[in-house]
Protein backbone atom coordinates (compact mmCIF):
# COMPACT_ATOMS: atom_id res chain seq x y z
CA UNK A 1 0.00 0.00 0.00
CA UNK A 2 2.83 2.33 0.91
CA UNK A 3 4.70 1.40 -2.31
CA UNK A 4 1.64 2.25 -4.35
CA UNK A 5 1.30 5.62 -2.61
CA UNK A 6 5.00 6.31 -3.24
CA UNK A 7 4.66 5.48 -6.93
CA UNK A 8 1.51 7.55 -7.10
CA UNK A 9 3.31 10.56 -5.61
CA UNK A 10 6.34 10.06 -7.92
CA UNK A 11 4.26 9.67 -11.06
CA UNK A 12 1.87 12.44 -10.26
CA UNK A 13 4.14 15.07 -11.82
CA UNK A 14 5.51 12.77 -14.63
CA UNK A 15 3.96 13.13 -18.08
CA UNK A 16 1.92 10.26 -19.55
CA UNK A 17 4.39 9.43 -22.34
CA UNK A 18 7.17 8.98 -19.80
CA UNK A 19 5.03 6.54 -17.82
CA UNK A 20 4.37 4.48 -20.97
CA UNK A 21 8.05 4.40 -21.83
CA UNK A 22 9.02 3.24 -18.35
CA UNK A 23 6.39 0.48 -18.48
CA UNK A 24 7.61 -0.71 -21.89
CA UNK A 25 11.21 -0.88 -20.65
CA UNK A 26 10.14 -2.89 -17.65
CA UNK A 27 8.20 -5.39 -19.80
CA UNK A 28 11.18 -5.84 -22.17
CA UNK A 29 13.49 -6.46 -19.21
CA UNK A 30 11.16 -9.15 -17.83
CA UNK A 31 10.95 -10.90 -21.25
CA UNK A 32 14.73 -10.89 -21.65
CA UNK A 33 15.17 -12.45 -18.21
CA UNK A 34 12.63 -15.20 -18.92
CA UNK A 35 14.22 -16.06 -22.31
CA UNK A 36 17.68 -16.23 -20.71
CA UNK A 37 16.47 -18.72 -18.08
CA UNK A 38 14.80 -20.94 -20.73
CA UNK A 39 17.86 -20.99 -23.00
CA UNK A 40 20.12 -21.85 -20.06
CA UNK A 41 17.98 -24.86 -19.11
CA UNK A 42 17.79 -26.23 -22.70
CA UNK A 43 21.55 -25.89 -23.28
CA UNK A 44 22.45 -28.34 -20.48
CA UNK A 45 23.17 -31.94 -21.92
CA UNK A 46 21.93 -35.19 -20.29
CA UNK A 47 25.55 -36.27 -19.63
CA UNK A 48 26.16 -33.10 -17.56
CA UNK A 49 22.87 -33.50 -15.71
CA UNK A 50 23.53 -37.16 -14.67
CA UNK A 51 27.17 -38.17 -15.22
CA UNK A 52 26.86 -41.28 -13.05
CA UNK A 53 24.18 -42.83 -15.27
CA UNK A 54 26.52 -43.45 -18.26
CA UNK A 55 28.12 -46.95 -18.41
CA UNK A 56 31.90 -47.18 -18.35
CA UNK A 57 33.60 -47.52 -21.73
CA UNK A 58 34.33 -51.08 -22.82
CA UNK A 59 37.95 -52.12 -22.76
CA UNK A 60 39.63 -52.61 -26.14
CA UNK A 61 40.27 -56.29 -26.94
CA UNK A 62 43.76 -57.53 -26.61
CA UNK A 63 45.70 -58.05 -29.82
CA UNK A 64 46.22 -61.76 -29.01
CA UNK A 65 42.53 -62.43 -28.40
CA UNK A 66 41.28 -65.45 -30.39
CA UNK A 67 37.98 -63.74 -31.11
CA UNK A 68 39.75 -60.94 -32.95
CA UNK A 69 41.94 -63.21 -35.08
CA UNK A 70 40.81 -63.58 -38.70
CA UNK A 71 39.96 -67.18 -39.43
CA UNK A 72 40.88 -68.46 -42.93
CA UNK A 73 37.90 -69.18 -45.21
CA UNK A 74 37.74 -72.79 -46.42
CA UNK A 75 38.29 -73.20 -50.15
CA UNK A 76 35.03 -75.17 -50.40
CA UNK A 77 33.07 -72.11 -49.26
CA UNK A 78 34.91 -69.69 -51.54
CA UNK A 79 33.45 -68.94 -55.01
CA UNK A 80 35.29 -70.54 -57.95
CA UNK A 81 36.28 -67.11 -59.22
CA UNK A 82 38.15 -66.36 -55.95
CA UNK A 83 39.55 -69.88 -55.46
CA UNK A 84 41.40 -70.15 -58.80
CA UNK A 85 43.11 -67.18 -60.46
CA UNK A 86 41.97 -66.35 -64.00
CA UNK A 87 44.77 -67.09 -66.48
CA UNK A 88 45.70 -64.30 -68.85
CA UNK A 89 45.03 -65.11 -72.48
CA UNK A 90 47.54 -63.67 -74.85
CA UNK A 91 46.14 -62.38 -78.16
CA UNK A 92 46.92 -64.75 -80.98
CA UNK A 93 48.07 -63.68 -84.40
CA UNK A 94 45.28 -63.34 -87.01
CA UNK A 95 44.84 -66.36 -89.23
CA UNK A 96 45.82 -65.89 -92.84
CA UNK A 97 42.98 -66.59 -95.30
CA UNK A 98 43.29 -69.86 -97.15
CA UNK A 99 43.97 -69.48 -100.86
CA UNK A 100 40.97 -70.29 -103.01
CA UNK A 101 41.65 -72.23 -106.17
CA UNK A 102 40.36 -70.42 -109.19
CA UNK A 103 38.05 -72.57 -111.24
CA UNK A 104 37.72 -72.16 -114.94
CA UNK A 105 34.32 -70.82 -116.01
CA UNK A 106 32.14 -73.35 -117.71
CA UNK A 107 31.38 -72.60 -121.35
CA UNK A 108 27.93 -71.20 -121.82
CA UNK A 109 25.62 -72.69 -124.38
CA UNK A 110 25.01 -70.47 -127.33
CA UNK A 111 21.60 -68.91 -127.34
CA UNK A 112 19.43 -69.73 -130.33
CA UNK A 113 19.25 -66.91 -132.86
CA UNK A 114 16.14 -64.83 -132.75
CA UNK A 115 13.80 -65.37 -135.68
CA UNK A 116 13.77 -62.56 -138.13
CA UNK A 117 10.53 -60.61 -138.27
CA UNK A 118 8.34 -61.56 -141.15
CA UNK A 119 8.08 -58.85 -143.78
CA UNK A 120 4.73 -57.21 -144.02
CA UNK A 121 2.86 -58.19 -147.15
CA UNK A 122 2.83 -55.49 -149.78
CA UNK A 123 -0.52 -53.85 -150.27
CA UNK A 124 -1.81 -53.57 -153.80
CA UNK A 125 -2.93 -50.26 -155.18
CA UNK A 126 -6.70 -49.79 -155.10
CA UNK A 127 -8.62 -50.12 -158.36
CA UNK A 128 -9.39 -46.94 -160.30
CA UNK A 129 -11.28 -45.49 -163.27
CA UNK A 130 -9.34 -43.43 -165.83
CA UNK A 131 -10.89 -40.94 -168.27
CA UNK A 132 -9.73 -41.81 -171.83
CA UNK A 133 -11.40 -38.91 -173.71
CA UNK A 134 -13.28 -35.68 -173.17
CA UNK A 135 -12.17 -32.68 -171.07
CA UNK A 136 -11.07 -34.98 -168.16
CA UNK A 137 -8.85 -37.21 -170.32
CA UNK A 138 -6.05 -38.80 -168.25
CA UNK A 139 -7.69 -38.16 -164.84
CA UNK A 140 -7.48 -41.15 -162.52
CA UNK A 141 -9.97 -41.67 -159.68
CA UNK A 142 -9.34 -44.44 -157.12
CA UNK A 143 -12.35 -46.52 -156.12
CA UNK A 144 -12.13 -47.23 -152.37
CA UNK A 145 -15.86 -46.82 -151.81
CA UNK A 146 -18.98 -46.36 -153.90
CA UNK A 147 -18.64 -43.41 -156.28
CA UNK A 148 -21.60 -41.82 -158.06
CA UNK A 149 -21.00 -40.46 -161.57
CA UNK A 150 -23.30 -37.78 -162.96
CA UNK A 151 -23.92 -34.15 -163.73
CA UNK A 152 -25.02 -32.69 -160.35
CA UNK A 153 -24.29 -33.41 -156.67
CA UNK A 154 -22.16 -36.50 -157.31
CA UNK A 155 -18.69 -37.82 -156.45
CA UNK A 156 -17.35 -37.73 -160.03
CA UNK A 157 -18.72 -34.76 -161.98
CA UNK A 158 -19.10 -35.21 -165.77
CA UNK A 159 -20.19 -32.08 -167.64
CA UNK A 160 -22.04 -33.61 -170.56
CA UNK A 161 -25.63 -32.83 -171.53
CA UNK A 162 -26.20 -36.50 -172.40
CA UNK A 163 -25.28 -37.56 -168.85
CA UNK A 164 -28.06 -37.73 -166.24
CA UNK A 165 -27.82 -35.94 -162.89
CA UNK A 166 -27.12 -39.25 -161.09
CA UNK A 167 -26.14 -41.49 -163.96
CA UNK A 168 -24.26 -44.54 -162.61
CA UNK A 169 -22.39 -45.84 -159.55
CA UNK A 170 -19.10 -47.72 -159.31
CA UNK A 171 -18.25 -49.65 -156.09
CA UNK A 172 -15.76 -52.29 -154.88
CA UNK A 173 -16.96 -55.90 -155.19
CA UNK A 174 -15.79 -59.32 -154.05
CA UNK A 175 -13.77 -59.98 -157.24
CA UNK A 176 -13.08 -56.48 -158.53
CA UNK A 177 -15.53 -53.65 -159.19
CA UNK A 178 -19.26 -53.46 -159.77
CA UNK A 179 -21.22 -50.84 -161.77
CA UNK A 180 -24.87 -49.93 -161.19
CA UNK A 181 -27.08 -47.97 -163.58
CA UNK A 182 -29.07 -45.45 -161.50
CA UNK A 183 -31.97 -45.08 -163.98
CA UNK A 184 -30.17 -42.92 -166.52
CA UNK A 185 -32.00 -41.67 -169.64
CA UNK A 186 -29.32 -42.56 -172.22
CA UNK A 187 -28.06 -45.71 -170.49
CA UNK A 188 -24.70 -47.01 -169.24
CA UNK A 189 -22.55 -49.24 -171.48
CA UNK A 190 -19.67 -51.62 -170.64
CA UNK A 191 -17.61 -52.82 -173.62
CA UNK A 192 -20.49 -51.77 -175.90
CA UNK A 193 -23.20 -53.62 -173.92
CA UNK A 194 -25.88 -51.74 -172.02
CA UNK A 195 -26.09 -52.35 -168.31
CA UNK A 196 -29.63 -53.03 -167.19
CA UNK A 197 -29.05 -52.88 -163.43
CA UNK A 198 -25.69 -54.23 -162.24
CA UNK A 199 -22.64 -55.66 -164.02
CA UNK A 200 -19.17 -56.76 -162.92
CA UNK A 201 -16.07 -54.92 -164.06
CA UNK A 202 -12.69 -56.40 -164.88
CA UNK A 203 -9.31 -54.87 -165.54
CA UNK A 204 -9.31 -53.16 -168.98
CA UNK A 205 -13.11 -52.84 -169.31
CA UNK A 206 -14.35 -49.61 -170.93
CA UNK A 207 -17.37 -47.71 -169.60
CA UNK A 208 -19.30 -45.36 -171.88
CA UNK A 209 -21.46 -42.66 -170.25
CA UNK A 210 -22.86 -40.16 -172.74
CA UNK A 211 -19.94 -39.08 -174.86
CA UNK A 212 -17.30 -39.86 -172.18
CA UNK A 213 -15.31 -43.11 -172.00
CA UNK A 214 -13.60 -44.47 -168.85
CA UNK A 215 -11.20 -47.42 -168.53
CA UNK A 216 -11.09 -49.76 -165.53
CA UNK A 217 -7.71 -50.43 -163.89
CA UNK A 218 -7.45 -53.22 -161.32
CA UNK A 219 -3.83 -53.90 -160.21
CA UNK A 220 -2.86 -57.55 -159.78
CA UNK A 221 -2.54 -58.85 -156.22
CA UNK A 222 0.98 -58.61 -154.68
CA UNK A 223 3.10 -61.77 -154.70
CA UNK A 224 3.04 -63.95 -151.61
CA UNK A 225 5.99 -63.44 -149.24
CA UNK A 226 8.67 -66.15 -149.26
CA UNK A 227 8.43 -68.79 -146.54
CA UNK A 228 10.33 -68.10 -143.33
CA UNK A 229 13.62 -69.99 -142.88
CA UNK A 230 13.57 -72.88 -140.41
CA UNK A 231 14.53 -72.02 -136.84
CA UNK A 232 17.84 -73.57 -135.72
CA UNK A 233 18.07 -74.32 -131.99
CA UNK A 234 21.56 -74.46 -130.50
CA UNK A 235 22.37 -77.68 -128.68
CA UNK A 236 24.10 -77.74 -125.29
CA UNK A 237 27.70 -78.97 -125.86
CA UNK A 238 27.54 -80.99 -122.63
CA UNK A 239 24.37 -82.87 -123.59
CA UNK A 240 24.51 -86.54 -124.52
CA UNK A 241 23.09 -87.43 -127.90
CA UNK A 242 21.45 -90.86 -128.06
CA UNK A 243 20.92 -92.26 -131.50
CA UNK A 244 17.94 -94.30 -132.44
CA UNK A 245 19.98 -97.52 -132.25
CA UNK A 246 21.30 -96.77 -128.76
CA UNK A 247 17.95 -96.20 -127.13
CA UNK A 248 17.24 -98.64 -124.30
CA UNK A 249 14.50 -101.16 -125.02
CA UNK A 250 11.08 -100.37 -123.59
Amino acid sequence: MTTALVWGVLLADVPTWAVIAIAAVAVVAVLVAVLTILLTRRGRSPADASPAAQPPPAAAPAPNDRRTRQQPIPSALMPPEAAAPVPMVEPSAPLAPEPVAESEPEPLAEAPPLPEPEPEPAQADPPAIVFTDGPLEGKRVEVTRELVLGREDVDVLIEDPEVSRRHAGVRPGEKGLMIDDLGSSNGTFVNGLRVRETAPLQDGDVIRIGRVALRIEIPPPPPAPPPAPPTVVARDPGATVVSRDERPPT
